[in-house]
């Protein structure tokens, strides 16, 4: 959540960022694409571009040449944040901006944001996304195929906002990221085998829920892709966390899991001696709900929960 003061600024300038984004909704009304020219950014990226599941988190960026860029996250506690601003420059793989605030802290956009293409999919890609963009594609299963977190265009006559991209319209081939990055993603999980787990001691959350952080030492490093801030799904009977990547060697590597859990029944322990895959994904699931959420630029009423 943001800080009281950061959230005071965002509440003074929502005002704005609702007309900037009458502004650029107006705009892509009236824009023929087909009048301009191949080169022209907008041609294939200016849009309404969505990310959130329906509910507790919906951002929605809207892009346009001359209105420049808004967007404003509303859930189910009212607004979570904002941002606007112009077009500084165009460059060949996504746009120089100047935005109000100017950071991703408590909010989503950054200054460099990046045109991410994946087959027919097109997603808008703050720099400071463009790891996780990699993670979600390593990850597997729904992880890599609904990109959670990433913005993406939203065309008409497409399933509207926090509707999932159905399996059989998932791209082929990989997503097409600057090389630092492309040089990441893979195709087949990494195997890690513990060499030492050290747990922190319990820490009281709220309640009867309680925390504990799980250092991982693992063999297998960058000689086998591993990579610093790589992040992946661990399960274990009912519980499962994510490993955080932390500090990488050619042949060993260290993670952290943060789990959240009932006094003394964390769940997703590990052994030394344990093997696991780092990036195996989860299979879809017929009964998890698809959403195909009503619009939620307002804030909705306050439910008490987040």
């Amino acid at each position: 959540m943001m800080g009281d003061e950061v959230a005071e600024r965002l509440r003074a300038e929502e005002p704005k960022i609702k007309e900037r984004q009458e502004r650029i909704e107006a705009e892509l009304k009236a824009l023929d694409v087909a009048t301009l020219k191949d080169a022209d950014w907008a041609k294939e990226w200016a849009g309404r571009y969505y990310t959130g599941d329906g509910l507790g988190t919906n951002i929605r960026v809207y892009l346009a040449p001359n209105g420049g860029v808004s967007f404003l996250n509303y859930g189910c506690l009212g607004l979570y944040g904002g941002d606007h601003g112009d077009i500084e420059e165009a460059l060949p793989d996504g746009l120089k901006l100047k935005l109000v605030f100017g950071t991703p802290k408590g909010s989503f956009l950054s200054e460099r944001i990046y045109f991410v293409r994946w087959g027919k999919l097109r997603f808008l890609v703050p720099d400071w996304q463009l790891l996780q963009v990699v993670n979600n594609y390593n990850e597997g299963g729904h992880s890599q195929y609904q990109m959670y977190g990433i913005a993406r265009l939203q065309r008409e006559g497409e399933p509207g906002a926090g509707a999932f991209i159905r399996e059989e319209d998932v791209p082929k081939g990989l997503p097409e990221l600057p090389e630092k990055y492309a040089k990441l993603l893979r195709q087949q999980p990494i195997m890690l085998k513990v060499k030492q787990v050290t747990a922190s001691p319990e820490r009281h959350v709220t309640g009867s829920v309680f925390s504990t952080t799980m250092t991982i030492e693992f063999d297998g490093g960058a000689d086998q892709g591993v990579y610093l801030g790589m992040e992946f799904w661990y399960r274990s009977g009912q519980g499962s966390s994510t490993i955080r990547i932390t500090k990488v060697d050619a042949g060993s590597c260290t993670g952290e899991m943060y789990e959240v859990h009932d006094r003394g029944r964390a769940t997703a322990r590990l052994k030394e001696g344990d093997t696991i895959k780092a990036g195996e994904g989860v299979e879809p699931k017929a009964e998890w709900p698809m959403h195909d959420q009503k619009d939620l630029t307002e804030p909705t009423k306050p439910s008490g929960k987040k």
